[in-house]
């Protein structure tokens, strides 16, 4: 595992040797390492990536997007046939380009768990492969069968596509989220949420919660996936819509009305949405 001291790092190794794997754990932050070795006394540790790689027949790299290249080129002459390589990086076309370009041996395969190191199983959740080849797509049909196991399901696309939907349901979430946190940040939350209902209640966790994410990294991928394009186009239309609000209040009734039949087409129900919401802001109150 190259990038083990962070979060997601720690997730990863927490969930392997829960798994019997044996954990050879790398990382620059030699503070990390030691915290990781008194959380889990069966990892080995060590500062240096290649020596973690040599080690290894599986490569886990769990390393910021910003550092990606220059790690996967100083593994490139650690890398065999016998190896299997595995980002797991946010975005994926760069690193699944990084890692052919660089790496002439092994099985590349890129992975992105949609899930961050809050979470405490893998049952119900998702993981993103990229396969690129034959040989790469059995690996991971094999990992899919892995995780179906463990209650949790993968989901193959090419690099290309999974960065395209990431711009959308990681990118531009995200930017909502910030954009919604400051905003509320301006008046008095706690007055706020004394007199909100469940929407209110249920956007205040979802943008709050960011901040207690890798804030450079939630930086880092408004770049990385383009976003701005789509921001963009996002705030034009909340620009129209106010004017529209002010000119034409039952064109913007029709409209809804037409949005809410499109999603019923796609197969996302308003109203079962509605009772979801329910559920999930009565779910929080028993917690």
């Amino acid at each position: 595992m190259v990038g083990a001291a962070g979060r997601m790092g720690t997730w990863l190794v927490k969930l392997l040797l829960s798994e019997g794997f044996h954990v050879i754990a790398s990382d620059v932050d030699s503070e990390g390492l030691r915290k990781l070795r008194m959380r889990f006394p069966g990892v080995v540790t060590t500062m240096s990536n290649r020596e973690a790689v040599a080690g290894a027949r599986i490569v886990l790299l769990a390393v910021p997007i910003e550092n990606f290249e220059e790690v996967v080129k100083e593994l490139k002459p650690c890398i065999t046939s016998e190896h299997l390589v595995i980002d797991v990086c946010s975005v994926k076309e760069e690193p699944v380009r990084n890692m052919h370009e660089y790496l002439r041996e092994g099985v590349k395969l890129g992975a992105h768990p949609l899930f961050g190191p809050g979470a405490r199983t893998l049952v119900g959740k998702k993981v993103v492969l990229t396969p690129t080849t034959a040989e790469e797509t059995d690996v991971a049909l094999g990992i899919g069968a892995w995780l179906r196991s463990r209650g949790a399901r993968a989901i193959l696309m090419s690099s290309r596509e999974h960065d395209e939907y990431m711009r959308v349901a990681l990118g531009l979430t995200h930017f909502i989220g910030v954009l919604l946190v400051s905003e509320l940040s301006q008046y008095n939350v706690g007055g706020l949420k004394e007199v909100s209902g469940p929407l209110l209640d249920v956007l205040l966790t979802f943008a709050s919660s960011l901040l207690a994410e890798n804030l450079e990294l939630t930086v880092t991928l408004q770049k990385c996936l383009n976003v701005r394009k789509v921001a963009e186009s996002f705030m034009k239309k909340g620009a129209e819509l106010l004017k529209k609000i002010e000119e034409e209040p039952q064109a913007v009734v029709r409209e809804l009305i037409e949005i809410r039949d499109r999603l019923s087409k796609s197969g996302i129900d308003p109203y079962e949405e509605y009772e979801r919401l329910y559920s999930f802001f009565e779910g929080c109150l028993s917690c």
